[in-house]
């Protein structure tokens, strides 16, 4: 019972009448009217609004390395976010970090589109599953053409590239990086230098 007599009414585990999704466009008009708490983020997945959390200290612990080291390696000669939206087809993710050609300046109206971006990664401080898969097939649908997965419970860094569009979309290959291993980093044509993934994970 609530203080005031009445009784509590639970929402539903799941709607009981069909939902609809947004377009990209809708969700930036329903950001720009103020619909959403501002203390709460959200990013867009296949026309979904789907709720973000705060990262566990272990977690954004990772994502603060990994801004570091692209953000001293580039030096300006490529745009590094850190939970910054990518723009694509049907959705609006917001990944742990992305490196996107150019500069601040280019995205000063609009947000980086998938064609824009060299990498994005994700880091994990738990179970993957389910939205592993999901995040996966969104990055390869969009050609994004480096997806990175920072695996913090098994302490590798996994990395998936060749991606493919289409109905199955997916990435061809994966190559897992352990604690001793350093990553190949390319963006477009200019190699960087290797990450060693302890830098990312101690």
């Amino acid at each position: 019972m609530n203080p005031d007599g009445a009784k509590k009414v639970l929402a539903p585990a799941l709607p009981p009448h069909p939902v609809r999704r947004f377009t990209v466009e809708e969700y930036h008009r329903l950001i720009q009217m103020g619909l959403f708490d501002s203390t709460e983020r959200y990013e867009l997945i296949h026309g979904w609004i789907i709720p973000k959390w705060p990262p566990h200290p272990t977690r954004a612990n990772a994502i603060r390395r990994l801004d570091r080291w692209f953000q001293q390696r580039t030096k300006g000669t490529a745009c590094v976010g850190v939970r910054t939206p990518i723009t694509t087809g049907d959705s609006e993710p917001e990944p742990d970090l992305s490196v996107c050609r150019g500069t601040e300046d280019w995205y000063f109206t609009t947000h980086p589109r998938a064609e824009d971006t060299y990498l994005v990664v994700d880091v994990s401080d738990s179970d993957l599953s389910p939205n592993r898969d999901a995040r996966l097939e969104l990055f390869a649908r969009a050609l994004v053409p480096v997806y990175w997965i920072v695996n913090l419970a098994e302490r590798k860094i996994e990395v998936f590239t060749e991606p493919r569009g289409g109905r199955t979309a997916r990435y061809k290959t994966r190559t897992d990086f352990g604690p001793r291993a350093k990553v190949p980093v390319t963006l477009g044509e200019k190699k960087l230098a290797a990450l060693p993934v302890a830098v990312v994970i101690p």
